[in-house]
């Protein structure tokens, strides 16, 4: 989202080709088999998946706008920027049901909600990350994994566990760009 030339919130999404008939056993003859042969795309729909890829999908904030502006201009902008991307269809995706408020916009700019499955989850009982990489991993992967953990070391580098990266949109935001990873920007 900008304002006056300056962004103020980047939202994630992702493009996948969605199979509509994926989970379906398709036999080599059978008629769809037959028309993919010669239209490979019949069937799949270019997808814009508005979330997160791996997880729960959150609606950018900032301290100064808030999810439920935020997500009133991507429900006002999204569909232009599916179009651009070649996307057919528009997904939010794994968003949580506390969310439904700040997302009513999107229902009311004619997009339609569909319950789906819970999202999965996975317990990993270790007692520690030293205990998991000794029981889980080979020991070609444990000693990649040290060897990488050295490299790390000698870097210099340093981690910081935020839940705002308002502060750091001026330096995440270029970063997104130069990976060719696609942002989206909305204006108000």
């Amino acid at each position: 989202m900008r304002a006056g030339g300056r962004v103020l919130a980047v939202q994630s999404y992702f493009l996948l080709d969605q199979d509509v008939l994926e989970g379906i056993r398709l036999d080599r003859s059978s008629l769809i088999a037959r028309i993919r042969r010669r239209y490979p795309r019949f069937l799949k729909l270019r997808t814009l998946m508005l979330g997160c890829t791996a997880g729960e999908g959150h609606i950018a904030r900032s301290a100064k706008l808030t999810a439920a502006t935020v997500a009133k201009a991507l429900s006002r902008g999204i569909v232009a920027q599916a179009c651009a991307l070649g996307a057919q269809m528009i997904v939010l995706k794994e968003f949580p049901r506390k969310a439904r408020r700040e997302l009513a916009c999107f229902e009311r700019a004619g997009f339609g909600r569909a319950p789906s499955m819970p999202m999965t989850t996975l317990d990993i009982d270790y007692d520690s990350f030293d205990d998991y990489m000794e029981k889980a991993l080979s020991a070609k992967m444990r000693r990649d994994l040290r060897k990488k953990f050295r490299a790390a070391e000698s870097a210099n580098l340093e981690m910081t566990v935020t839940i705002n990266a308002a502060s750091f949109i001026d330096e995440i935001y270029p970063l997104c760009r130069s990976t060719n990873a696609p942002v989206s920007t909305s204006r108000n």
